[in-house]
């Protein structure tokens, strides 16, 4: 996978409300997670995204684009896609989609292929890689 660099656009997606879900209804939640996954995907691969962390820390996830038009594209597909869905109209009251421009430096530390303690250490002191 050729990943961006230079100054790039970042989409993390969360849903919101998942915790208590989880302990409330994990099998809902297992098919919500499913579909919001294979919706963020579609979304992210049709506007030229990178998924590069499917499954950040519960349901999020977190993917960049070379153009911030890309990134913008995908979140609006996204947003449109889930208003559709029938477990959103129950339980959740949405799926966050946020958007951040930078540079690539900022999500490198998950490229070095560092030890693990001092993988988490340099992302605790990365706000983007941290959140995940």
């Amino acid at each position: 996978m050729d990943l961006p660099s230079g100054v790039v656009t970042f989409l993390m997606t969360d849903i919101e409300g998942s915790t208590r879900l989880w302990a409330e209804a994990p099998d809902a939640m297992r098919e919500a997670l499913g579909r919001h996954d294979a919706i963020a995907s579609a979304a992210i691969g049709e506007h030229a995204g990178f998924l590069i962390k499917p499954r950040g820390e519960g349901d999020s996830t977190f993917s960049v684009f070379a153009c911030a038009t890309d990134a913008v594209l995908a979140a609006c597909k996204l947003q449109q896609a889930l208003t559709s869905e029938p477990w959103l109209e129950k339980e959740h009251p949405s799926v966050a989609a946020s958007l951040l421009e930078g540079p690539e430096e900022m999500f490198t530390v998950r490229r070095l292929g560092l030890p693990a303690q001092l993988e988490k250490c340099l992302l605790s002191t990365n706000i983007i890689e941290s959140s995940f």
